[in-house]
């Protein structure tokens, strides 16, 4: 049977008198340590550090969960479609009185835009229809990855948009081409990085969910 493996553990330092050292009355002795352990019960790790430990290396290590936000978007639902008072203060309904201080950024809205105003490729429309998960479509809260703030604040900012310049109650093919182009270029102002978006299709999905849920409400 081979030796048994030895594992040195940490090295506590010990004090023992010596007249040798007058004015001191104690000189450190350094003790080496060491465990030994039967090879059945390999493999372990002791860990370096006091108190010793010995854990086995085939232990699960338990890990916090991780919370990810699995609500849908906001505005699927037509319980969600807000009136005109439902919105924060920092949105204006044109864009044009917004404060200075409303429009820090923060690192993702960064990020967008430095890449919305690069030459790098757009990025394109998920297959399928937002909303229609049952139906192979995609939430586009989900497919986008935005933090939560940033999300509602462009939603509720499109949606006030959507109430000044178009016509709730009929859906977004039914609006017309020049207050859809006004709304666009609105918004686009107001966040550059929906640039980085291929053919405006998350402006046209946070448009087409709100005014859909408005038309449903009309009926």
């Amino acid at each position: 049977m081979p030796p048994s493996p030895s594992l040195p553990v940490n090295r506590p330092s010990l004090h023992t008198p010596d007249d040798s050292s007058p004015g001191h009355g104690h000189v450190p002795v350094l003790l080496t340590l060491r465990m030994t352990f039967p090879p059945e019960s390999l493999p372990y790790a002791v860990a370096e550090s006091a108190p010793l430990r010995v854990c086995p290396l085939s232990t699960p290590q338990t890990r916090k969960p991780l919370l990810v936000d699995q609500s849908d978007d906001i505005a699927e639902t037509p319980a969600t479609v807000d009136s005109s008072t439902d919105d924060s203060e920092e949105d204006s309904s044109d864009g044009t009185d917004v404060p200075v201080s409303s429009r820090r950024e923060t690192p993702m809205r960064q990020i967008l835009t430095m890449a919305a105003r690069s030459n790098g490729p757009r990025i394109p429309k998920p297959s399928g229809e937002v909303t229609r998960l049952t139906r192979g479509g995609y939430s586009l809260r989900k497919v986008l990855g935005w933090d939560q703030s940033l999300y509602c604040k462009v939603q509720r900012f499109v949606k006030k948009l959507a109430r000044k310049h178009l016509v709730l109650g009929r859906t977004l093919l039914m609006q017309s081409t020049t207050a859809l182009t006004k709304v666009f270029d609105v918004a686009i102002e107001r966040f550059e990085f929906l640039n980085l978006y291929e053919d405006g299709w998350v402006l046209s999905d946070f448009l087409r969910v709100y005014l859909s849920n408005a038309a449903r409400q009309k009926r």
